[in-house]
């Protein structure tokens, strides 16, 4: 079986791994050494069609049609190390790149979309796992700036009890002692403080910050299996469906109005005239009612989606980094992104989803007199990186 080291290099591959091992040595770190590898860069997309378009499509008929698509580069990366005799893959992240050809708001980013390890890196000193990962981190941040990305966004969310993110199968002592929200969140903000201060990144905030002054949904970058993809698009279904009912409600309420004055007004030519009256003023005050808190206009629509969109984001503080690479400044037009990594597909590891259903599959049986385990569900958490 080939080693991890006589896997294919590529240009972060080197980067991550010369950079760890020269950080590792600087801290008087001493451990076997780490094989960093680019296992997959495959080209896909994500499809949006419903931000962009189904509340704006009240302006225009032929928005509705329209759908944008958000095309990417999705990567894997895998660390391994030699421990006692076997080489143990013991960490994998999942990014997503969306380049300078990436229509808005999605131009230029990176997006941390999964994390995972096991805790079977060993050192002397020992418990120097957090400081590798975050060398990983820093370092793959910073070839993303170097490269002409301008932002990185973080997930922060622990796995649940029960969830794999990556890995089948994890230590037990990890399992029991897995990070809240406040503690990884507390976790990702260490790594950027040392990103930060070695001048790597500009700055990081969480998104409320980032997108207190927005105007309109379409202006939030939506990444693959993010969190955002489905709460937005659930938003907008909810504001469409209440005012269909509005405008079905505002139209019974006109019929029945006119109805009741053609009734009292009674026959001949008066009564068209009266009828015609009551009709008028049974429209005027409907699309009074309508201002008020019926039927809401593309714009009311938009205003009331991004309110609710600011409130989500104020009560999931702590769920979302967005990661300034570089300062932004006026009049500055960043260059062409040219990914240096060949694309390269397996179909052990071009998504986290097929790694995980195939370590499930190869996962040894329990032994005889063991008592059996707790099913595990066959759904698959949503895209949160976790340590």
């Amino acid at each position: 079986i080939p080693s991890a080291a006589e896997l294919p290099e590529t240009k972060l591959s080197e980067i991550l791994e010369k950079n760890l091992a020269a950080e590792l040595k600087e801290q008087g770190i001493s451990c076997a050494p780490v094989i960093v590898r680019v296992v997959s860069n495959i080209e896909t997309s994500s499809k949006i069609e419903e931000i962009g378009s189904a509340v704006s499509a009240q302006k225009d008929s032929k928005a509705s049609k329209n759908q944008k698509e958000f095309p990417y580069r999705s990567k894997c990366i895998l660390a391994f190390q030699r421990v006692q005799g076997h080489e143990i893959c013991f960490f994998a992240m999942y990014v997503q790149e969306y380049g300078s050809d990436c229509p808005e708001p999605n131009t230029n980013r990176v997006y941390i979309s999964y994390l995972d390890s096991v805790r079977y890196f060993e050192s002397s000193p020992e418990g120097q796992r957090t400081f590798v990962y975050h060398s990983i981190l820093i370092n793959y941040l910073g070839y993303a700036k170097e490269l002409g990305y301008q932002w990185g966004h973080i997930w922060v969310s622990p796995p649940k009890m029960g969830d794999d993110y990556i890995f089948y199968a994890h230590p037990e002592a990890m399992l029991s002692k897995r990070m809240g929200l406040l503690k990884l969140k507390e976790w990702y903000e260490k790594m950027l403080d040392v990103a930060k201060a070695k001048k790597i990144i500009f700055d990081f905030q969480d998104m409320l910050e980032e997108y207190k002054d927005i105007d309109s949904a379409a202006d939030i970058p939506i990444f693959s299996g993010d969190h955002w993809a489905a709460s937005i698009t659930s938003k907008i279904v909810e504001l469409n469906k209440s005012n269909q009912e509005a405008a079905k409600k505002k139209k019974e309420k006109v019929s029945e109005r006119k109805t009741e004055s053609s009734t009292k007004a009674g026959g001949g030519s008066g009564s068209a005239a009266a009828a015609a009256g009551a009709s008028a003023a049974a429209g005027s005050s409907g699309a009074k009612g309508g201002a008020g808190g019926g039927v809401m206009s593309a714009d009311a629509q938009e205003e009331a989606l991004v309110n609710q969109i600011q409130e989500e984001m104020r009560s999931m503080r702590n769920h979302f980094i967005v990661v300034t690479l570089t300062e932004q400044k006026k009049g500055h037009k960043p260059g062409v992104i040219v990914d240096p990594v060949p694309l390269m597909s397996n179909e052990f590891v071009d998504t986290r989803s097929a790694f995980l259903e195939k370590c499930q599959m190869c996962a040894p049986p329990l032994p005889a007199l063991a008592a059996p385990a707790a099913p595990r569900a066959s759904t698959h958490p949503p895209t949160r990186p976790g340590p």
